[in-house]
């Protein structure tokens, strides 16, 4: 079988960030000061129609959102679920955003639609976004101006986007790689839907629409073995900077395909799980230690007399 390169960009030297993880991450390598620079320069002309796409999108979203029927046919136990669990989780979050990451295939933006009914969240597709803004598709992007400078726009579209509240962003599979990106999505919470390699190239070969949209996997079109080998460069590559995530989403263990729904459930019982933990640790934290608090008229002993 003939090798197949759909290898991203180079990754420099590891070097420390500090999140509110404690891990080390990597950075994508400088690219030249003169594609810098063209960035820059179209990035400030695309300024007024990121906001002009963003409040459009806003103004959608508050119209069409509606009750999960519109992702089910029937209203099922895992619906009534969802939308029960939905409540709760929207609660706890109180307003924090949710960034969607993982890998080409993994239903990042078909989860994020669920979750975005059941939370009655605003929904953003970071890579629809650009395309707005830029008035062109991610593959002619790609091909016109360089995966570089595509990159500096889907920071910027993101950086955008972490101001927003109770919004959930289904990002692009390479914005893990970009150190400033982290720094945007952790003003929210980070979600990594983790699936196997042999489920990611399933979906995408069967799916040329997908193809057609991920000009790293043009040339890994050609079968199976193919498009693993291609995605497993690709995750060696990702599999640091999805440790960063906030919550891990395992479908490792499923003997059948996972319905849409249920992923977006174990989702969020995985939100509401870690939201408690959090909240329960805040009150140990703030819980006063003996002898904080002091009772006026009280002796030496502590009691009142």
């Amino acid at each position: 079988m003939a090798q197949v390169s759909c290898r991203t960009t180079s990754i420099s030297n590891v070097s420390h960030v500090h999140t509110r993880r404690p891990a080390q991450m990597r950075s994508i390598a400088r690219a030249p000061a003169h594609a810098v620079s063209r960035s820059c320069q179209r990035l400030s002309g695309h300024n007024r129609g990121l906001h002009a796409s963003l409040r459009k999108s806003s103004q959608t979203q508050r119209q069409v959102a509606g009750p999960l029927k519109v992702f089910s046919q029937q209203q099922t136990p895992v619906v009534d679920q969802l939308q029960q669990v939905g409540l709760e989780v929207n609660e706890l979050l109180n307003g924090s955003s949710i960034f969607m990451v993982g890998m080409m295939g993994s239903g990042k933006s078909s989860v994020s639609k669920v979750l975005s009914s059941s939370l009655q969240y605003m929904l953003f597709d970071s890579d629809q976004v650009i395309e707005q803004v830029t008035q062109k598709t991610v593959p002619q992007l790609f091909e016109e101006e360089g995966e570089e400078s595509f990159r500096e726009i889907e920071s910027q579209v993101m950086q955008e986007l972490s101001s927003y509240k109770k919004v959930i962003v289904s990002t692009g599979g390479g914005v893990v790689a970009r150190r400033s990106n982290w720094m945007y999505m952790q003003q929210g919470l980070v979600v990594y839907l983790d699936f196997p390699i042999g489920v990611l190239a399933e979906r995408l070969l069967a799916d040329k629409k997908a193809l057609d949209n991920r000009p790293k996997l043009a040339a890994a079109a050609q079968d199976q073995a193919s498009m693993e080998e291609c995605l497993q460069g690709i995750m060696d590559e990702r599999a640091e900077f999805y440790k960063q995530a906030d919550i891990s989403v395992n479908f490792h263990g499923d003997d059948e395909p996972v319905e849409l729904e249920r992923a977006a459930l174990r989702v969020l019982l995985k939100l509401k799980q870690r939201l408690e933990a959090d909240n329960q640790q805040a009150k140990l934290h703030n819980a006063p230690e003996p002898g904080d608090v002091k009772i006026e008229g009280a002796g030496p002993d502590g009691r009142i007399h």
